[in-house]
């Protein structure tokens, strides 16, 4: 299997949905079983604290054994600590090559915004639009796409959105074997590299950057590679 490069998801909701959730974005990964490649992390006497936060940080960056890529699933993360939020941040700002973290919590109005400009956020109790089209996968044409991302009303969420679509494909096609080995990569690079200016474009929205030429510079960048 192909190895997929960084990814960052927050999942609010029940603790069964969330775990459902969870389960959905890993695909044929289970993450109840026992692997060298799998870290799950709960909260210690209702707090998950720096020291734990750190032990993720010393086995992320490890290479996977018997997965394409490393996972950890933070449980109930409203219950880091301010200091291993921002241990956490660390890591999401210069993250491993290729692992996928999990934050799952009830509420995310006690985590950091900069955590959450650099996760993709998925809110189970929400009915989400099936099969929502990424930029890349869009029949429209630049002026058409421009159009519509100057109407977006929360920026935010849309990309969000976007990333999701792109995070599915990328699984679609990091396990397809319909196309030959040199269109596979080219069409990971593709989507990984709509991944990287998606969450840019967060974190420049997040920075207070003007929200609608964020998402025109994204539309346009995509649309020229």
């Amino acid at each position: 299997m192909t190895s997929l490069n960084f990814q960052s998801f927050l999942i609010i909701g029940s603790k069964e949905k969330r775990r459902a959730e969870t389960k959905n974005l890993l695909g044929k990964i289970n993450p109840d079983k026992i692997s060298p490649d799998i870290s799950i992390v709960a909260p210690l006497k209702q707090k998950v604290t720096i020291d734990q936060v750190r032990e993720v940080k010393r086995t992320i960056f490890q290479k996977p054994v018997s997965l394409p890529y490393k996972v950890v699933i933070i449980e109930e993360a409203e219950k880091l600590t301010l200091e291993a939020q921002n241990a956490l941040l660390k890591i999401l700002e210069e993250p491993p090559k290729s692992a996928v973290i999990i934050l799952e919590a009830k509420d995310k109005s006690p985590i950091l915004p900069t955590i959450l400009s650099r996760v993709v956020t998925l809110k189970t109790e929400e009915k989400r639009p099936k099969g929502t089209k990424s930029i890349l996968t869009d029949s429209k044409n630049t002026l058409q796409l421009l159009e519509e991302v100057s109407a977006v009303e929360n920026p935010q969420e849309w990309l969000d959105e976007q990333m999701l679509a792109l995070y599915n494909s990328l699984q679609k096609s990091a396990g397809s074997s319909s196309s030959s080995l040199r269109a596979q990569r080219s069409n990971l690079n593709q989507i990984q590299t709509a991944l990287e200016q998606c969450a840019l474009a967060k974190q420049m929205i997040e920075a207070n950057v003007n929200p609608r030429h964020v998402l025109a510079n994204l539309v346009l960048n995509l649309q020229n590679n």
